[in-house]
């Protein structure tokens, strides 16, 4: 599978043309595997079938997950959602199913989608899908709904802590915290923040609200407060700490610690190329890579133009999380100019390419 980063002013997606070249010769490969197997295509079938691959791809990168509703307020609320890779994502909304309103991820390309929608009526019910990388989820039909609050904010009382990938150092930028908080049973409608460049995040539960009825959400010292952490790096976490009574109340920092699957898992699901950071850089950025099992990996810097600038990693290695790491030198050991470079990842039958942006 390949990653593929960028949009132009117009919408419409741009790729290094060596992707598209490797999925090319890659169908071209398996349609001649196909002839070897004495299986009699058309010319007219064969493209048929390269077209309904490229079709599966394009639906692979916008798979969507763990839709959810935050941050109601009288006139706003918060939708977020992950996609398998990086990938755009909108917010279709309206009062009813026909929707008629559309709002889009301030940070296109990314695999964690934070989209706030403001200038809603009070206490009125809205209908949304979500769209990411060609594919739209509309809750099977159904369309995800939410109804905007009666009112404003409680008394202030903010949480606040930092998020970290899997090594613990690394800061989970991006990543979604939600958060709710269960008080006699009864559970708030949830809260939601972006991690910053830092990993931090905060929250005021002054804006819990109700989901029952829309008004302030009433709680405790000693109640439970549930930290949902979603990271970029396909990571979820759910952390529990309870109200002290004293704000702000700091919650630690905490790395993104079991992956979507089996609680404990320690190796990757799944092939990734996490975003660099920082990005814009001046000099150096971090490349984090994932691997399922161990395998040969080539990961190497290309100019606009496609010529490689430099060879991070050829070699074998073992299943985990990896890092490189790209000073802004060329093959030679010498600086390269400020512009666009695009990072590219093949590990055994995956292959994946990122955008990134040098600052000098």
């Amino acid at each position: 599978m390949v990653d593929i980063e960028g949009t132009d002013p117009n919408g419409t997606r741009d790729f290094p043309l060596t992707n598209f070249a490797s999925e090319i010769s890659q169908l071209s490969k398996t349609i001649g595997a196909w002839h070897m197997n004495k299986i009699k295509m058309t010319s007219m079938q064969a493209i048929l079938i390269a077209f309904s691959a490229l079709l599966a791809f394009s639906s692979a990168l916008g798979q969507i997950s763990i839709v959810q509703v935050s941050n109601l307020t009288s006139s706003s609320a918060t939708i977020t959602w992950t996609t398998a890779d990086s990938t755009d994502g909108c917010v279709n909304y309206g009062l009813s199913t026909a929707l008629g309103d559309t709002i889009c991820d301030t940070k296109p390309n990314d695999d964690v989608h934070y989209v706030e929608i403001t200038g809603l009526s009070v206490d009125t019910a809205y209908y949304f899908e979500v769209v990411s990388g060609g594919t739209t989820d509309n809750n099977g039909g159904a369309y995800y709904t939410f109804r905007t609050a009666k009112v404003g904010s409680g008394i202030p009382y903010v949480i606040f802590g930092h998020v970290r990938l899997l090594d613990g150092i690394s800061p989970a930028v991006g990543a979604i915290v939600a958060v709710r908080v269960k008080s006699g049973g009864q559970s708030s409608w949830r809260l939601s923040d972006q991690a910053d460049l830092d990993g931090a995040w905060s929250l005021n539960l002054g804006n819990l609200k109700n989901p029952a009825n829309g008004t302030v959400f009433s709680y405790n010292t000693g109640d439970s407060v549930f930290i949902d952490k979603q990271g970029a790096a396909d990571g979820r976490d759910l952390d529990t700490v309870l109200v002290s009574g004293a704000s702000p109340q700091y919650c630690g920092i905490e790395p993104i610690a079991v992956r979507l699957g089996e609680p404990g898992e320690s190796a990757p699901l799944r092939y990734h190329l996490a975003a660099n950071y920082p990005n814009p850089f001046n000099p150096v950025t971090t490349i984090r890579f994932d691997l399922p099992t161990r395998s040969k990996v080539v990961l190497r810097v290309f100019d606009v133009t496609g010529r490689i600038v430099s060879t991070l990693v050829n070699r074998p290695l073992d299943a985990g999380q990896h890092t490189a790491i790209w000073n802004g030198n060329d093959e030679a050991d010498g600086d390269v100019s400020s512009g666009v470079y695009f990072y590219r990842l093949e590990a055994g039958d995956f292959v994946a390419t990122r955008r990134m942006l040098l600052l000098r």
